[in-house]
Parts: C-alpha cells; structure tokens; sequence
C-alpha cells in the first residue's frame, strides 16, 4: 500500500509509535469498552513481528488464554450474561421481535448496525457496480491464501463489483500465524465430520483439536455434560 508515493504501513507503524509513547494511542483505544482487555497484544504484535492486529479482541484468548480467562472472571458482566448479552437484551430482542423498533432503545450495543452498514454497502457496491476494496469478507478460499486449505472459511479483502465478491490475492500468511489457523481451520471440520455423522469419538477429537483445550479429562467431561443439556437438538449422538 502506498501513501503519497511511500510505504502505507511503514508510515502508520511510525504514527502508531508516536500515539504509544505519548500515551494518546491508550486513550483512544480504551474508549471502547471492550478493549482495555485486549488492546495491548495489537502494540505487542507490532513490536514482534511487525505487524498490527486491527481486531484484537478476537484473538486474545489464542495467545493469553490464561489471562484472558482470569481477567474475565473477574468481571461481573462475564460472570452474569452469556457472550456479553444480559437478561435484559434478550428481552429486548423479543419485544423487537414482536414489532418494536429496535431505534427507541440506542443504548443496546448489540444493535449498533455496525456490521448492518457494511452488509448494505456491499449490496450498494454490488447494485452500482462500484469496483470497490471491501475488508471484513466472509469468503472460501479459492487459493488466494496459498498456504491454507482451498475451501477453507476465511475473512480477507475483496473486491465488490456486480460480479459479486472477488478475493484479493494475499500469497503467503506468516509463519508465525498459519500454525494456529491450521488448528483452528481442523477443529472446524473435525466438528463438522462428528455433526453430521454422530460419532462421539469424532467429537472428542473435535474438541482435542481445539486450540484452548490442553487436557483431556475436562474436554471428555464438557463433551458429556453438553451432550446431556443440548441431547433434544442433536439426535444423532445415541
């Protein structure tokens, strides 16, 4: 990427670098509440391997699980909701289920359309044939990520035009990366494979897979207190 002629991204680590030492880059970033928590691995990505996580908060738990789990524990808004939704937006979500406009009640984040404006953008860009770079797109990879599976679920940037989406050609991910995103990539299909065939021990292997999980006593444990609490929704585990 390039900016005024130079590298983009040597130019925004160079910012970025002065926003941390003056103390800016913490106030800016702790105005979201979620990222107290998280922030400090993108800083800690830059200085290792030279490069910026923009969403922080989603991979934390790959590289400091422990703390992430510890410092959560410790929060009342882990200890009493689920993913973060309390009693009341679940209520919420079935008055607006009922016809309520969702605009009378602002102060539910769960509800910031967000993610609702880039899903219309991208049907504008579509619609007007816009040719324009979209990030934050759920595709298959179709070998624009040379080192992963071809078929495997990925989020990159693509190009939105009226063909549709069309991936942009990323190569290579780092080493330092692509270990993990493997793991992650066969804890998915193991879960699909023991979904669709019912075989416990295809399961546990699922579960083994799983990137947080580092010993096999409580996975097994987890595994049959969960198939006993969802057994109406997943006939097929006899």
């Amino acid at each position: 990427m390039k900016l005024d002629g130079k590298d983009g991204y040597s130019l925004f680590k160079e910012k970025l670098t002065q926003k941390i030492k003056s103390g800016e880059a913490f106030k800016i970033f702790t105005q979201f509440p979620w990222m107290p928590l998280d922030f400090g691995l993108g800083f800690k990505f830059l200085e290792l391997y030279d490069v910026w996580s923009t969403s922080s908060p989603h991979i934390t738990p790959y590289w400091e699980h422990g703390r992430t789990l510890n410092e959560r524990s410790r929060d009342p808004l882990w200890e009493d909701t689920i993913f973060g939704w309390t009693e009341k937006r679940w209520k919420f979500v079935e008055m607006v289920l009922s016809g309520m406009s969702y605009e009378d009640y602002p102060e539910e984040y769960c509800f910031n359309p967000f993610h609702a404006r880039q899903a219309i953008g991208v049907l504008v860009s579509i619609a007007a044939d816009e040719r324009r770079e979209w990030g934050g797109i759920l595709f298959r990879n179709p070998g624009t990520i040379s080192n992963l599976p071809e078929g495997a679920v990925v989020e990159g940037h693509a190009i939105v035009d009226k063909k549709g989406i069309t991936p942009i050609n990323v190569g290579d991910l780092p080493k330092p990366f692509i270990g993990i995103i493997r793991q992650v990539i066969e804890w998915q299909e193991l879960s699909v494979d023991a979904a669709l065939t019912g075989d416990k021990d295809i399961l546990y292997q699922a579960l083994l897979a799983c990137p947080y999980v580092v010993d096999t006593n409580p996975a097994k444990k987890i595994m049959n207190e969960l198939l006993i609490a969802h057994a109406e929704f997943m006939p097929q585990f006899k």
